[in-house]
């Protein structure tokens, strides 16, 4: 993986990149950003793209495409970051998965292992009814362990969420919610050597005034080292919702494997 130095011109470029990727783009916010992290701790710029494309005729003809990107950089006291993907599959007439959103964070450097943390992310998935959902929040972030092989942080927020829903006519509940909610995560990446990096995010948001109702999301990503600029990656998404719409399962999994390039 090849990471370049960029001078500040690159960064106000960042800075003009941040402000168009804030706008509504086709993208899912699910996107482990820790192995960037732990890569720009210089001031630099980093990017990665991930594409898939499939495409079937004959017995079963249809098209699945997909694919994310990210894009951080790091001038300190500053490093803030965009990730954006998006999912859609369409097999034999049928729409199977139809998916975006993207998420934009901002961190300042209050001490060596200390920072604050600004973020905001958009979403939407027809299969879970989600028509759209908006969230924006706050905290700190900690640096529990940070040597070059094994990394520990923490942090938590307060977040404010809208959410829209394709409901049933039938259904008894309430299209548009708003609520407050904590967010609160653990996030540890693992570099046994150069080639490999193994990282995890989960994170635990419960409403503020009702705790029973809260979400899980713990995202694991493998990057292996194909060439200086080309990697292999597998990564696992878990999202548990204890109080989902209606016809909507409480656990979600989905595993992908993809290529990509590493600026």
């Amino acid at each position: 993986m090849r990471w370049h130095d960029r001078s500040r011109r690159g960064y106000t470029a960042l800075g003009l990149c941040l402000g168009v990727w804030l706008a509504p783009s086709v993208a899912r916010a699910q996107v482990n950003v820790e192995p960037l992290r732990s890569k720009l701790q210089d001031d630099r710029v980093g990017a990665l793209i991930d594409v898939k494309l499939v495409g079937r005729a004959g017995n079963t003809e249809g098209l699945t495409a997909g694919g994310s990107t990210l894009l951080g950089g790091r001038l300190e006291p500053h490093f803030a970051f965009v990730s954006a993907s998006a999912d859609y599959s369409k097999l034999g007439g049928a729409v199977q998965v139809e998916q975006y959103g993207a998420h934009a964070r901002y961190n300042y450097t209050l001490l060596p292992k200390l920072w604050w943390e600004l973020f905001a992310q958009v979403e939407h998935d027809q299969f879970r009814l989600l028509t759209f959902r908006g969230l924006a929040g706050t905290g700190p972030r900690i640096g529990l362990l940070t040597t070059e092989e094994f990394r520990i942080f923490v942090g938590t927020a307060y977040m404010l969420e809208y959410e829209h829903l394709n409901l049933p006519e039938t259904s008894v509940e309430d299209p548009e919610t708003r609520a407050h909610r904590s967010s609160s995560y653990l996030a540890m990446v693992i570099r046994p050597d150069d080639g490999i990096v193994l990282a995890n995010t989960t994170f635990f948001q419960p409403r503020f005034d009702s705790p029973a109702d809260y979400r899980l999301l713990s995202i694991t990503s493998v990057e292996f080292a194909i060439r200086k600029m080309l990697a292999a990656t597998i990564s696992a998404t878990v999202r548990y919702d204890s109080r989902p719409p209606e016809e909507v399962d409480e656990l979600d999994f989905s595993l992908v494997n993809s290529f990509g390039l590493r600026f």
